[in-house]
């Protein structure tokens, strides 16, 4: 008896249709919760005027990089103070308006850099991580740049160990080849920016640039809200 054809094809990346989908529902209602909530400081709960922001006292402790570009990665705020609480509680936190306060900050450090830029590609998470945090928090800082957003088109094909428990070596080899570019079509020819949230080594991006530029971008940039302090220039 013959094989079917999906069993003649293996199916090495995960089904990213239903996932994305199940990520825009989980934003969403988790946005609608915030929405009704009185708006409050995304790092530290202070009450605020508007949401998603930060309150004045955490935004005059965000900390700015001595350079907006190093080692090949944009990147504005040095990740310290406020930016850790903002980043733990939308990793971990279930909470949507972190992402976007961050995603707020990092549109208005790169400015004029956007009208080069033609789509944003967040840095996926694998499904396995997806379930856990209900949503991806640099798909839902991606929103807050203005641009078209590739979501589905960049998959992550294996999970991986979480990278703040690995030195610099077993980075890069815990992320090698762990993405792959489901549609050329999203990428080829265009000006692309990859976004993530926080770049410590730029192992990750740097893992996801070499599956984008397998699409053949007209450029690619990568760019993060914040640089750890491992490796900020301070």
């Amino acid at each position: 008896m013959s094989d079917s054809p999906s069993q003649r094809r293996p199916n090495t990346l995960p089904r990213s249709a239903p996932l994305v989908a199940l990520q825009l529902l989980r934003a969403t209602m988790v946005d609608l919760v915030e929405l009704f909530a009185p708006p409050r400081c995304v790092a530290c709960d202070e009450p605020t005027a508007e949401s998603p922001a930060f309150c004045l006292t955490c935004r005059s402790q965000l900390e700015r990089c001595d350079a907006l570009e190093e080692r090949g990665v944009l990147a504005p705020y040095v990740q310290h103070g406020p930016l850790v609480a903002a980043v733990h509680r939308a990793k971990f936190g279930h909470r949507v308006a972190p992402a976007r306060a961050m995603g707020l900050l990092l549109a208005d450090a790169l400015g004029s850099l956007l009208d080069e830029i033609d789509v944003v590609i967040p840095v996926p998470l694998h499904p396995s991580r997806l379930r856990v945090r209900t949503f991806n928090q640099a798909a839902e800082l991606c929103r807050a740049l203005g641009k078209p957003i590739a979501f589905g088109s960049l998959v992550r094909r294996r999970a991986t160990a979480p990278q703040a428990t690995l030195d610099r070596e077993a980075r890069a080899l815990n992320v090698e080849n762990a993405f792959a570019l489901r549609s050329s079509k999203a990428v080829r020819g265009r000006r692309v920016l990859l976004v993530d949230d926080v770049v410590t080594t730029g192992a990750t991006l740097e893992a996801a640039r070499t599956a984008v530029e397998r699409g053949s971008p007209a450029t690619l940039r990568c760019a993060a809200v914040a640089r750890a302090v491992l490796v900020a220039n301070r």
